[in-house]
């Protein structure tokens, strides 16, 4: 059974090799008052800068203009531009991560 484990914890190694794939250990991860990325506990110093670029993020006026263009296309894809519900796959998942990075820039400024 343990041998069945290890195979599969290998198999999956090569394909996450293969096929470059993000796990949960390769993004940044706050656990209570700790940042970790990649498995690695983030630095007073590293945390700092960014929260630090959280917040200056935030308050660009460019990242909002990206973020607003990404909408208009992805709107403009579901509403003008759908035939069925095969096109609204791409737009439905443009405004999903849209709200990821939205989500996780104001959760990263507002951590402490």
């Amino acid at each position: 059974m343990e041998q069945k484990k290890v195979k599969k914890l290998n198999d999956l190694e090569v394909l996450k090799k293969l096929f470059n794939a993000v796990t949960e250990n390769d993004i940044l991860i706050v656990h209570g008052p700790h940042l970790y990325y990649r498995n690695n506990k983030v630095s007073a110093e590293v945390k700092a800068k960014l929260i630090s670029d959280a917040n200056l993020l935030k308050t660009m006026d460019l990242w909002n203009i990206l973020l607003d263009c990404m909408r208009y296309e992805a709107n403009k894809a579901i509403y003008d531009k759908a035939v069925d519900s095969d096109s609204l796959i791409f737009p439905k998942a443009m405004l999903f991560a849209i709200d990821i990075f939205e989500k996780k820039v104001n959760n990263l400024a507002k951590f402490t």
